[in-house]
């Protein structure tokens, strides 16, 4: 697939928009049959993802404007307060599936990639504390309990350890589920890193999403940040990449994954899961044809080496019911299914 798909695609909602009576180029008529303008075309997406989406900018005919935060957050703006998006992409496959599907704002998504949790850190300004982690992880690397020793180390108090809130940011909860899989596996105690780092040392910051943390952790004000290896990467920091076992990044261990969950303050359960980013179009969009475009881009192979680029393993994956999925969209992605 490539970037003549789109041309295709353009020329096919062109002839579907002209039966229906409109164009992809958004053109819309009122009731009383003026041609007035639709409003702005809108991304809602994952902050890990904002730099992708404004950098493909140019393979459109058309600008759109991109909203940015934790999935969680953005996903409760369209299912509880009904802000407009005509794309959502999440770092999280759950929050479509247990908010926008459930308050019927969206009927399906598309699974689009994984990648592991790693601890992000600065290689600029690498402190001591920092060192030792690594060269822990390296040791880890030929001896699987040398682990332990390395989140032993990370709660102790000696270095200050970065959160995505988890209660509005995916990276948040899966931070917090790594230390209880660590738990799980050192001490037969979920909560034994978690309670230690959160009520004994208390040596950690909270931002509203891991991105917005990156610049406490350039400055040296947050050590190491938990997030996803294609954020760290496309910000341009290190990490250190935890075990399989720990990452939510290895489809071997997904019945493992799922041994931990979080709730959140609204009281919505987060199993843990393989980490999956999916993209859908919400029940409440307006310009669909610009949301079918980005999306069919994604699949394109010029699509996938960009995300690549950002560090996600691309796959595709189709759930939900097909026959709600605008044409021509529903096309491609019927062999996903």
């Amino acid at each position: 697939m490539n970037k003549y798909f789109i041309i295709i695609f353009i020329i096919i909602s062109f002839i579907i928009g002209f039966s229906s009576g409109y164009f992809i180029n958004g053109l819309l008529s009122n009731k009383n049959n003026q041609i007035v303008q639709p409003q702005q075309t809108i991304v809602y997406t994952a902050a890990t993802f904002a730099p992708f989406f404004n950098n493909i900018k140019n393979f459109f005919p058309f600008n759109y404007t991109v909203v940015s935060g934790g999935s969680v957050l953005l996903a409760q703006r369209i299912s509880q307060l009904n802000m407009s998006s005509d794309l959502y992409l999440t770092v999280d496959y759950t929050t479509i599936k247990n908010i926008l599907i459930r308050a019927n704002r969206a009927y399906w998504y598309l699974i689009i990639g994984t990648a592991p949790m790693v601890l992000a850190y600065n290689q600029n300004n690498t402190p001591p504390e920092v060192k030792h982690l690594i060269n822990i992880a390296q040791l880890a690397q030929k001896n699987f309990s040398m682990w332990k020793d390395l989140f032993d180390y990370l709660v102790s108090g000696k270095v200050k350890v970065g959160f995505g809130d988890p209660n509005l940011d995916p990276e948040g909860y899966r931070g917090l589920m790594v230390l209880e899989l660590a738990g799980m596996i050192f001490y037969n105690n979920q909560s034994y890193y978690v309670y230690k780092l959160f009520n004994v040392t208390k040596s950690y910051v909270l931002g509203q999403n891991a991105p917005s943390l990156y610049p406490q952790l350039t400055s040296g004000y947050v050590d190491v940040l938990f997030t996803y290896s294609y954020d760290a990467k496309s910000h341009g920091f290190s990490y250190i990449l935890l075990p399989p076992q720990l990452n939510f990044g290895d489809p071997e261990y997904v019945n493992y994954y799922k041994q931990v969950k979080y709730v959140t303050s609204s009281n919505v359960t987060i199993q843990g899961d393989l980490i999956q980013v999916a993209v859908t179009i919400p029940s409440t969009a307006v310009n669909i044809n610009q949301a079918e475009q980005i999306i069919i881009f994604m699949m394109t192979d010029e699509g996938k080496e960009i995300l690549s680029d950002y560090g996600l393993f691309t796959y595709f994956k189709f759930y939900g019911n097909i026959n709600s999925v605008p044409l021509p969209l529903r096309y491609y992605l019927s062999p996903f299914m």
